[in-house]
């Protein structure tokens, strides 16, 4: 985040308050002690995470951090909603303000009443078969207008061209990429 503020000239971190956490793999809660730890000493402020419990963790990774680094809300005005990632990790979507984001799971959340609820959606997908995510095959067994407001992302970057192409054909809003803005 730090990167793209300094490339695209935008000022990230001093307006990020909460951060969701779907499960505690690396990829996705890797940095969240950093970046609390960051914030609270660049900008003055901490930072609220929502969705798996990130406490036992983060006390170990900024065990002598300031008061108020972070604080944990298990749901507040937020609908988690579990789901499989396919491993023993435990693992949840969240719903908020109309937006929903289906973390990381092995199967579609798209039929789901917080994907019928949602005016947008971001689901990760993959356009091949994983043990650990879901496919897009799988996504598209969604009806046309859950799929017209679904954004796919992933983080597999060689399959980037390839899932474009797929999501382009299903009907799916589109892919969001590193760095994109997402106006709503």
């Amino acid at each position: 985040m730090r990167k793209l503020e300094i490339e695209q000239n935008r000022d990230i971190i001093s307006k990020i308050d909460t951060i969701y956490i779907s499960h505690l793999h690396e990829d996705h809660a890797g940095s969240a002690g950093l970046l609390a730890l960051y914030k609270k000493c660049i900008h003055g402020s901490g930072i609220k995470f929502v969705g798996m419990d990130t406490r036992p963790y983060l006390d170990l990774v900024i065990n002598d951090s300031p008061d108020g680094t972070y604080e944990y809300e298990e749901f507040g005005d937020y609908e988690i909603i579990k789901n499989d990632h396919g491993s023993a990790m435990p693992c949840c979507s969240i719903l908020k303000d109309g937006i929903y984001y289906s973390g990381n799971t092995k199967c579609s959340m798209l039929d789901t009443d917080a994907a019928r609820k949602a005016k947008i959606i971001i689901h990760e997908a993959r356009s091949k078969s994983s043990l650990l995510h879901t496919n897009i095959n799988d996504l598209a067994r969604a009806p046309a207008d859950i799929r017209s407001k679904t954004y796919l992302i992933h983080y597999m970057a060689y399959e980037l061209e390839t899932l474009e192409s797929q999501a382009k054909e299903f009907g799916f809003a589109g892919v969001l990429k590193r760095g994109m803005v997402l106006h709503i």
